[in-house]
């Protein structure tokens, strides 16, 4: 669940103030004040001033502890994760080795923060396409896991959930059955059935089924998930609200649009309650409630949605955010499909325009947009 970042920003930015304030332009509390407000400007999609603040956290540790602390690994990492997020790839593995190596420099090869590194690097290369290379990552990771923490505890699960998403990039689905149901072993046997994780973990499995075509067997486990979930938090809850978003959308998959509709509904209903309007979650239902529509037929319903999603995304991440053009680049690929060229090449224009910003000129996003906007004019 996303935050209320507009909330969050003045707060950290006090905070940094008064810090200045009582010790002054350098010092460890300054640099930690940097990384939060670097980690709140990526989460918001303001990369290039997410970038001032992770540099300059990274200068202050450097400065103050050395470049062999921990905590300088700790916002390398940070750093790392704002050029995964940006698309720059080039950029973030330098520095992920980086930090690899303080931590295998301070704390020897046999660590878990050796293990988090190379985790951030498998994240690295299954994002640039290198799967080969993730996996070895992904096996070092999980070996180095083995030796730490033993066979049965849930940080060995979450790698092998990681190893599991990869598989599925592949299509190896095969292998990624057999790696989200050991991770369900470990959380069922430690965690216990019912609890959120193992929950977690049964969507996971329905979403490998879903995405093999087998619906009934996905629709099966989602439906058990929900359940479960209503069973631990009752009916008022964010997990119930995502376990019925998972269910509405294999049942829109198996052309049962009304009880889809009546699974989105209620989620939203659910998310409105306890999150509010302007949340990102409750654009993203509202983007899948247009989809429907659309399938049933119904091109007002669906217009109207996505206009809504649109509105939400700008209010929560401003206009050049990454998400916001999501939302932009569908609503022109709706007017496209209906035949309203003029209104779909005034969005997929905006779109080309957010993503060249935030991504580069030869994203992909950005030639996606570029390609309804070619396709527009033939």
């Amino acid at each position: 669940m996303m935050g209320k970042y507009e909330l969050a920003e003045p707060l950290y930015t006090r905070a940094l103030q008064l810090r200045k304030d009582i010790f002054g332009v350098m010092h460890e509390d300054i640099a930690q004040s940097m990384n939060s407000l670097g980690c709140l400007n990526q989460d918001m999609g303001r990369y290039p001033e997410s970038e001032k603040y992770l540099l300059e956290a990274i200068r202050q540790r450097e400065l103050l502890l050395g470049g062999n602390h921990p905590d300088v690994a700790m916002s390398l990492n940070n750093l790392g994760g704002l050029y995964l997020d940006w698309s720059k790839y080039e950029k973030a593995e330098p520095i992920y080795l980086r930090a690899k190596n303080i931590y295998v420099s301070v704390f020897g090869n046999e660590h878990p923060f050796v293990a988090k590194s190379l985790n951030s690097l498998a994240g690295l290369e299954q994002e640039r396409g290198k799967y080969d290379a993730a996996e070895k990552y992904y096996s070092e990771c999980l070996d180095l896991k083995e030796r730490l923490l033993g066979n049965m505890h849930p940080d060995l699960a979450l790698t092998y959930n990681d190893l599991a998403v990869l598989y599925v990039r592949q299509k190896n689905y095969e292998q990624a059955d057999l790696f989200y149901h050991k991770c369900l072993g470990i959380r069922k046997s430690v965690l216990g059935p019912e609890h959120p994780d193992t929950a977690q973990c049964h969507k996971n499995i329905a979403s490998l089924y879903q995405e093999r075509g087998e619906y009934e067997k996905a629709y099966s486990v989602f439906n058990r998930v929900l359940n479960t979930l209503k069973f631990v938090f009752g009916d008022h809850h964010t997990d119930v609200a995502s376990a019925q978003i998972s269910l509405a959308g294999v049942l829109q998959l198996m052309g049962r649009y009304q009880e889809s509709l009546t699974n989105y509904s209620g989620a939203l209903s659910i998310l409105r309650k306890l999150v509010g309007e302007d949340h990102a979650d409750v654009a993203l239902t509202l983007n899948d409630m247009s989809i429907l529509y659309f399938r049933m037929g119904n091109q007002q319903k669906a217009e109207e949605t996505y206009i809504q999603a649109k509105r939400i995304y700008r209010n929560v991440y401003g206009n050049t955010h990454p998400h916001y053009g999501e939302s932009v680049i569908n609503l022109a690929q709706f007017y496209q499909s209906i035949g309203q060229s003029e209104k779909a090449v005034t969005f997929f224009t905006e779109a080309r325009e957010v993503f060249s910003a935030a991504f580069s000129h030869q994203h992909q996003r950005t030639l996606d947009a570029i390609n309804g906007l070619n396709a527009c004019s033939e």
